[in-house]
């Protein structure tokens, strides 16, 4: 067919077949991500956790239920502390850690103070390590689940270590703020 200029634009069936061919195979792409990030994220999901206040001991009690079916690792808890208790006087998270390895179908608790020289501590995330290797953020109040970098063992792991619960901390800082604003 010709067209004004003397350009052969071919024929419109040919023009709409090109265009859906293109289209679904870009959506089946898309599909297959979607489905295999869902399937990354499922072991995350299923990790339980809640903060209760123990008014004897006038503490906070955080509970971790794993209801996956696979094992998670390196529980840790992460409590907002209040300027006065950080060493450079700015906001920032200390880490309790809670258990090496929790196995399907257990719970475990870690206690964190509640007041600490008049001032509210309070639990604000959890993190994990599930069975593919893959570190978790979970935020206490919310239940958002937030993926983190891949665990990387090396000789220098301490140093690697100290970097991370840093960097971590950041993260969380960063969470917390969007949360807030």
């Amino acid at each position: 067919m010709q067209i004004a200029q003397g350009w052969d634009w071919g024929t419109i069936p040919a023009w709409f077949s090109a265009i859906l061919s293109g289209g679904s195979v870009l959506l089946a792409l898309y599909i297959i991500l979607r489905d295999r990030k869902k399937a990354e994220r499922a072991d995350a999901t299923q990790v339980v956790c809640w903060t209760s206040i123990d008014w004897e001991a006038d503490d906070f009690r955080t509970h971790v239920h794993n209801t996956s079916d696979r094992a998670i690792h390196d529980l840790m808890v992460w409590a907002w502390l209040p300027p006065e208790q950080a060493p450079d006087a700015k906001h920032t998270y200390q880490g309790f850690p809670m258990a090496p390895v929790l196995r399907p179908g257990e719970e475990t608790d870690c206690v964190v103070e509640r007041w600490h020289k008049y001032q509210s501590v309070a639990p604000e995330a959890i993190t994990y390590i599930d069975s593919d290797g893959q570190s978790w953020l979970r935020e206490i109040r919310t239940g958002r689940v937030h993926a983190r970098g891949p665990r990387r063992f090396d000789s220098r792991s301490r140093w690697r270590n100290f970097a991370k619960t840093r960097r971590h901390a950041r993260h969380i800082r960063r969470i917390v703020k969007r949360r807030s604003v």
